[in-house]
């Protein structure tokens, strides 16, 4: 691994994104971190994600990694290497990111995920790792503000997160999904738990807590749409209930 500049995996599950994959795709090429490569997982979606992801890879080939089949290329003309898994049935958004992972598992530093309707500021991933890597070992997740924007109405608002506290992501998930989180850490913690369609990296966050820091960048470095299309309306409020119990008996028995 180079301590300048670590090899870095942007992880971006994808379902029925299909107006947004290559926003999301974009930019993270035109983010100015450069030893970085993409695996995007389509999740059993209904629209033409899959295909407009595949048009996107040039010179492709089949390949497998950890018994996983999928394709792999070139990002358009960007030079940036992509692998791409399309699942026939939703697996769900935890399963997607665990697969991602597994597509680079033993060729990556680092893991940054990013959903597929949402996008970086160009420099997250260069502000985010540097923070990681003047911490290294000690650091688990790094995790950053962001722009709100909301689909129905076009109104842009601030998230503004606080500095980590322990006691205070125990109580309330102060980190966001689309985080940086060191593969040390996941060889330690373990990965999203498939059980869980919702609140899934509230719980990776916490179990990573247990043994590692997680540090706050306070700067604005990714856009999430925020709209009809989200967990938080599409998802059944019992299955959001059933979810926050499980983090709640986690914790419980592990005081």
């Amino acid at each position: 691994m180079s301590i300048n500049e670590p090899k870095i995996t942007v992880v971006i599950p994808s379902h029925n994104h299909e107006m947004w994959i290559k926003d999301c795709l974009d930019s993270v090429i035109s983010d100015t971190y450069t030893n970085k490569q993409i695996a995007v997982v389509d999740d059993g979606s209904s629209d033409n994600s899959a295909n407009k992801i595949f048009n996107l890879i040039s010179s492709s080939k089949e390949f497998v990694s950890n018994s996983i089949h999928g394709i792999e290329g070139i990002y358009l003309d960007s030079g940036v290497k992509i692998r791409f898994v399309s699942t026939t049935d939703s697996v769900g958004p935890s399963a997607a990111r665990n697969i991602g992972m597994k597509l680079f598992y033993e060729d990556t530093d680092l893991f940054s995920f990013i959903d597929s309707d949402d996008m970086h500021i160009s420099g997250k991933l260069k502000e985010t790792t540097q923070k990681m890597m003047d911490n290294y070992g000690y650091v688990g997740v790094v995790y950053c503000d962001y722009i709100n924007f909301f689909t129905e109405n076009k109104i842009i608002q601030e998230e503004y997160k606080e500095p980590f506290c322990k006691d205070r992501l125990l109580n309330e998930c102060i980190i966001p999904c689309h985080s940086l989180v060191a593969k040390y850490a996941i060889d330690e913690t373990g990965f999203f738990d498939e059980e869980m369609r919702v609140a899934e990296d509230y719980d990776l966050w916490i179990r990573i807590s247990k043994k590692f820091v997680c540090y706050h960048v306070p700067k604005k470095l990714a856009v999430v749409r925020r709209g009809p299309h989200n967990s938080d309306h599409t998802v059944d409020k019992n299955i959001w209930g059933k979810n926050w119990q499980r983090i709640r008996e986690k914790i419980k028995n592990d005081q």
